[in-house]
């Protein structure tokens, strides 16, 4: 019996999790370098959006949209593909998406807490997203 609630409370874990990050449109608010402090804040005028669309896939909007494939378990690792994008021509926020990018790919975990959802990348970086309502 004891092993069953084991196995029982892994599976909860497991889905609770997807079904946090799942069926919410977070909106990208800021990337950090946690070694230097320095902070991009993502304004208002620029949308950038990630949604994960089932407990395998997530897609977005920056100026281009972009979609990937993702794998969490229940200790918060999070592991993203390379995000496949259209091609639009971006000025001004270019630079701001080909980061995003760049990053995405390096994500090894992940935090939610309090309506923010915090991806941490293996150089040390964070990128912040606020749970659109």
């Amino acid at each position: 019996m004891k092993n069953l609630i084991v196995i029982f409370l892994f599976f909860f874990s497991c889905f609770s999790f997807a079904q946090s990050l799942s069926g919410t449109n977070w909106m990208m608010t800021s990337i950090d370098n946690l070694e230097t402090a320095k902070s991009t804040q993502i304004t208002n005028s620029i949308k950038a959006y990630l949604v994960f669309e089932s407990d395998s896939a997530y897609s977005g909007r920056f100026c281009n949209t972009y979609s990937g494939r993702v794998r969490t378990n229940a200790a918060r690792q999070m592991k993203l593909t390379v995000p496949i994008a259209t091609k639009l021509s971006c000025l001004g926020i270019d630079k701001y998406e080909k980061e995003l990018f760049d990053l995405l790919p390096k994500v090894t975990k992940y935090r939610i807490e309090e309506g923010y959802l915090y991806l941490f990348t293996i150089n040390r970086k964070r990128i912040t997203f606020k749970a659109e309502k």
